[in-house]
């Protein structure tokens, strides 16, 4: 389903937020290196890594002090504002050459259309461009995907109108219909670890659970308690769900059970 014919690996977690932060973590156990590359403009979450991130200080940043650091920013190529493709190249090669080694860099990670940055699309040279630099100096491409993945470009990741693959992709919102799920995925071979915990899981489909039955009126079909409801039956690659004893939609896995809690 994601670009790149590579074998991949996924993890759930539990915001956009958080899916970000995580393929942060990944990419620097991964290249054993700390620095990333951002881009102005650009939204990656509330969180102190993705404000960090974010390019944007009002009014994402303002009033939060100081930021995590090794966080970089090139321009992002807008037409309307000036900016080039050949410009934001141009100043990524010069904060190679004044303010971080290539050798340093962990990731470069994008938004493949800018959600809160003006809806502006990464150009396919760009996109061309940063894989090629990414190959050249081991750096992982990460494609931000939590406000375009599925089909809200037209196709179903916003990567996928590009002839290159990233590393690393994060997802949410879209991918949720609005319930609390979000997913990262990356090249399986090519990145690295996290801590051994759950990843989410339990908190998640209690979470959707509770939305299932008091949010949305949705009922589950078995068991009287939250947790014997919908999310047990997943091992059957999805649940279906009843309003009024019709078939209304499948879920796509979230977990089986939670090795934390057995739940």
């Amino acid at each position: 389903m994601l670009p790149g014919k590579f074998e991949k690996k996924t993890i759930f977690v539990t915001t956009g937020a958080e899916a970000v932060e995580n393929a942060i973590k990944i990419a620097r156990n991964a290249t054993g290196r700390q620095a990333v590359i951002a881009f102005a403009g650009g939204f990656h979450g509330r969180t102190f890594m993705g404000m960090a991130l974010t390019g944007k200080v009002v009014p994402y940043k303002v009033g939060f002090g100081a930021m995590p650091g090794d966080v970089f920013h090139a321009p992002f190529p807008v037409p309307l504002h000036g900016v080039s493709v050949a410009d934001s190249l141009a100043a990524l090669d010069r904060l190679f050459k004044a303010d971080v080694d290539p050798a340093r860099v962990a990731a470069i990670i994008l938004e493949p259309v800018q959600g809160e940055g003006g809806f502006y699309e990464a150009p396919r040279d760009l996109m061309t461009a940063l894989r090629k630099i990414c190959d050249q100096h081991g750096i992982l491409l990460i494609a931000d995907e939590v406000q375009t993945g599925f089909a809200r470009t037209g196709k179903m990741f916003a990567m996928d109108h590009h002839e290159v693959a990233p590393d690393i992709t994060t997802m949410a919102k879209s991918l949720a219909g609005g319930w609390t799920y979000c997913v990262q995925v990356r090249a399986r071979n090519r990145v690295g670890q996290l801590s051994a915990w759950t990843g989410g899981r339990c908190l998640t489909r209690a979470l959707d659970d509770r939305r299932l039955a008091a949010s949305s009126g949705w009922k589950t079909r078995t068991g009287d308690r939250y947790y014997q409801g919908t999310f047990r039956t997943t091992k059957q690659q999805g649940a279906t769900l009843s309003r009024s004893g019709a078939r209304v939609r499948r879920v796509g896995v979230v977990a089986t059970t939670c090795p934390g809690c057995g739940r």
